[in-house]
């Protein structure tokens, strides 16, 4: 079979062809389909509750594993990234999802003979890493400080049997971003980066959705095993995501007139840091909760993955959240 656009893989003599997508009508699984597809691949696309729009749709829910083996059937290679990301749920239900069901699915994977695997994790792995100097690379040893991080550590360490490839990527942006981050650009109820006045020399990593999704199929298409952050260098510094946050709200649609009007009052209060301190006393300390979270100042090294030939299409920040809007 002819794969558009990158090298094929052979395995035995055997050309990789078939994928599973899991979580498939997600906002980063829906972006792996599509990649898949642009490369050639035959898709199933796994889903419990959404339905995706592209690839073949087939049923599979990671806490019902008699729908794993219909899922896998034929395929060659499974990319992961189905996962419970709600940071309220209790610390059994993510382990049972994000952890036990990730073992349960690559011993069914290696049942049904796939020969390779793809595991989306985490920098959240990672920790706080408080005073790290320099890019956070795999080679730091991973402490997570919260059930989500510890859930998805303990997938990455389930997910053996079969060649794997595991993805740590950082805050991912893009359409149809829905975390809390995404639901906050797109209704500019508190413009929480240009506000981080107490981080304006900090910087943060991110990474646009379609360039983790291509270089997920880059990692199974190349045979690349091992673990791979996935972040764009270099990172952007918090005083020019809030220049870019106003850029972008500036340029809004109409629909976006509250997102305009706030662009205009956090560019004053970026310039002026001392009517944050005002705002807190008057009752907004509910407004910099992420500013002041822990780890937000860390960032990471993608090195490995450029080493494999990997490069990044997507490096500005500005355009990675006018996507999300």
């Amino acid at each position: 079979r002819h794969r558009r656009g990158c090298a094929r893989l052979f395995l035995a003599g055997e050309a990789l062809t078939a994928a599973l997508v899991t979580g498939a009508g997600g906002f980063i699984g829906s972006a792996v389909v599509k990649a898949l597809l642009h490369a050639g691949w035959e898709v199933r696309a796994g889903y419990r509750r959404t339905r995706p729009s592209g690839g073949i749709p087939v049923v599979l829910d990671l806490e019902d594993g008699s729908t794993f083996e219909r899922a896998l059937e034929g395929v060659d290679a499974l990319f992961h990234f189905a996962a419970l990301v709600d940071p309220e749920a209790p610390a059994s239900t993510l382990f049972r999802v994000n952890a036990e069901a990730t073992g349960s699915l690559w011993s069914a994977a290696r049942e049904a003979k796939v020969k390779h695997a793809l595991y989306c994790s985490t920098v959240a792995v990672y920790g706080l890493l408080a005073g790290r100097a320099g890019h956070v690379d795999e080679s730091v040893l991973p402490r997570p400080v919260e059930a989500y991080g510890r859930s998805k550590l303990e997938g990455e360490r389930l997910a053996v049997g079969l060649p794997t490839s595991i993805v740590r990527p950082a805050a991912v942006l893009g359409p149809g971003e829905n975390t809390t981050f995404g639901a906050t650009l797109r209704s500019a109820a508190v413009n929480r980066l240009a506000l981080a006045g107490s981080l304006a020399s900090g910087a943060f990593s991110f990474v646009h959705v379609d360039d983790l999704a291509r270089a997920a199929v880059h990692l199974v298409d190349q045979g690349h095993l091992g673990t791979y952050n996935v972040a764009v260098e270099p990172p952007v510094s918090f005083d020019a995501a809030a220049a870019a946050y106003e850029s972008v709200l500036r340029r809004s649609s109409g629909s976006h007139w509250r997102a305009r009007a706030l662009a205009q009052v956090s560019g004053f209060m970026r310039r002026h840091p001392g009517t944050l301190g005002a705002i807190r006393r008057i009752g907004g300390e509910r407004l910099f909760f992420t500013v002041g979270r822990p780890g937000m100042d860390v960032t990471y090294s993608a090195n490995r993955l450029g080493s494999t030939g990997f490069e990044f299409r997507h490096v500005q920040f500005e355009d990675a959240l006018a996507a999300c809007l």
